[in-house]
């Protein structure tokens, strides 16, 4: 069975960044084994395996599954630094600013970016929570051009 790490939260269950529709995704990601990284405290998702392991663990299971779908936190940052592609979800944050070009960053309108793209995200409220994500088949599809990227 092909694997696949999922990365949900940025910095805290209340992070802006934080994409909505998880539950959606994970059903559609029919013949994957879903690797669900993240911190103790943070919810699991149903149909996941959880792992909360230390950064040189989770540089070693990139390295080894090869793909991931990932909000805008460190994950597409270290997989970029050891040449791994992934699907990157963005929502009030910048891709032309904070990602990278051997990712898939996936924007749904560039009208629901965050006005102050450098300010903190703890505390700060999106006005677009809902309607300024992406959907979830619109993340299946880019899964696939990863897979496809990959030979």
């Amino acid at each position: 069975m092909r694997k696949i790490i999922i990365s949900p939260y940025s910095r805290g269950l209340s992070n802006s960044k934080n994409y909505p529709y998880w539950t959606e995704v994970i059903s559609l990601l029919k013949g994957y084994n879903i690797i669900q990284l993240g911190l103790g405290g943070e919810p699991v998702f149903t149909g996941t395996s959880f792992m909360d392991e230390p950064l040189n663990k989770v540089e070693d299971l990139l390295m080894k599954v090869g793909i991931f779908i990932s909000v805008d936190n460190f994950l597409p940052h270290m997989a970029d630094y050891l040449g791994v592609r992934g699907v990157v979800l963005f929502g009030p944050s910048d891709p032309e600013i904070f990602g990278h070009s051997t990712h898939i960053n996936l924007l749904k309108d560039r009208k629901f970016l965050r006005g102050d793209q450098y300010g903190f995200y703890m505390g700060y409220t999106w006005g677009h929570s809902q309607e300024g994500w992406v959907k979830p088949d619109e993340i299946i599809r880019a899964v696939k051009k990863v897979e496809e990227s990959r030979g």
